[in-house]
């Protein structure tokens, strides 16, 4: 900041105007606004081990189960959908030869 930028008052005070301090260079601009955008959760994908399972929902509205669309079993609405998979794979042939052999 040059002299002429700033002056004096009467009591020997210096006096920024306004406009220096308040401006925000380009920089500072999109640096702000990356840091709101932090804020966001991510967005994912629903995962595809829910083809096969079926949220069982109460009267409020709160999801209670999860339940196998194959072969009816019930897990906790906190259960991941790691352990659910995990289920589908360990289960898959004897669900598809169960369809074959009727």
């Amino acid at each position: 900041m040059s002299n002429l930028d700033s002056f004096e008052d009467e009591r020997g005070s210096i006096i920024i105007p306004e406009s220096d301090y308040t401006q925000k260079t380009d920089e500072e601009t999109s640096l702000s606004s990356e840091k709101k955008s932090k804020n966001l959760p991510p967005t994912r994908t629903p995962s595809v081990v829910w083809q096969h399972y079926e949220k069982v929902i109460d009267d409020k509205g709160v999801v209670t189960n999860v339940k196998c669309n194959f072969c009816n079993q019930k897990f906790s609405a906190k259960t991941s959908t790691g352990t659910l998979n995990e289920h589908y794979k360990k289960n898959i042939l004897r669900f598809s030869q169960e369809k074959k052999d009727p």
